[in-house]
């Protein structure tokens, strides 16, 4: 049900790490939102890290070429609500940052990133998503587990060793995406104005205006037709009308 829902109240785009500068103001924010102990506002350190490109910090050790993101976004807001940060390897897309505006949660965007992660996967030829948990964060191995991840066998140890993470894998494609699209490119996304079917800019509503204005002049060997409900019906049926002047056909 959350996965339905999420289905129609958001967009998946995916981004390389360059095209997803733009919104590195956005992105500092959430992970300071969803990792407060190891990005806190208070230390010194995090200041070194405002810096810094929030990106490169969250890449860390891995290959910034074979990165990409993916965002979840709300219909007609620019920033993302969320994000999900991988790495391309030999045969698999490995998931380092995860994450979820607070505000936003419990409403299955989380899954929809992932299952969206998973058919894009499955695009590039990749066979599997893998990722890395807290061996203690069991709410976070449950939430893979529901998405089709195995943890993978935790490696001999001596008696006094701890295990502190769990690996964990997942087929991508179909068995793991359920139905997710493949996610837009965000730059396509962000060049398209994506506003409200209801919305009409101020330089559209001007240019309709003056099209009435001159249509008035064109047609005054007719007065009836300066009638504007008489003209809106000849406009009616046009495309460009159905547009502007029919909202919920709209697009």
């Amino acid at each position: 049900k959350h996965f339905m829902n999420a289905a129609t109240q958001v967009v998946i785009t995916w981004s390389d790490l360059n095209g997803a500068r733009v919104h590195r103001e956005t992105i500092g924010e959430l992970v300071h939102k969803c990792f407060p102990h190891e990005f806190s506002a208070s230390t010194d350190d995090s200041v070194e890290e405002e810096e810094e490109d929030i990106l490169t910090v969250l890449c860390g050790v891995h290959d910034e070429a074979q990165s990409l993101i993916l965002f979840c976004r709300l219909p007609h807001r620019a920033s993302p609500i969320g994000f999900a940060l991988f790495f391309r390897y030999t045969d698999s897309l490995y998931v380092s940052t995860l994450c979820i505006d607070p505000a936003h949660r419990r409403r299955g965007h989380a899954a929809l990133l992932m299952r969206s992660a998973s058919a894009l996967t499955a695009s590039l030829g990749l066979k599997s998503l893998t990722g890395t948990v807290d061996a203690s964060a069991t709410h976070l191995l449950r939430f893979y587990a529901r998405l089709g991840a195995v943890a993978r066998p935790v490696p001999p140890t001596g008696d006094s060793a701890a295990v502190f993470t769990r690996r964990f894998d997942a087929p991508s494609g179909a068995a793991t995406a359920l139905g997710a699209p493949i996610p837009e490119n965000d730059r396509d996304v962000r060049v398209e104005a994506r506003w409200p079917t209801w919305y009409t800019s101020r330089h559209h509503l001007t240019s309709m205006l003056g099209i009435v204005a001159m249509a008035g002049l064109i047609v005054r060997v007719a007065p009836h037709y300066m009638c504007a409900p008489h003209f809106l019906r000849h406009l009616g049926s046009s495309s460009w009308s159905k547009r502007y002047y029919h909202p919920q056909t709209a697009h």
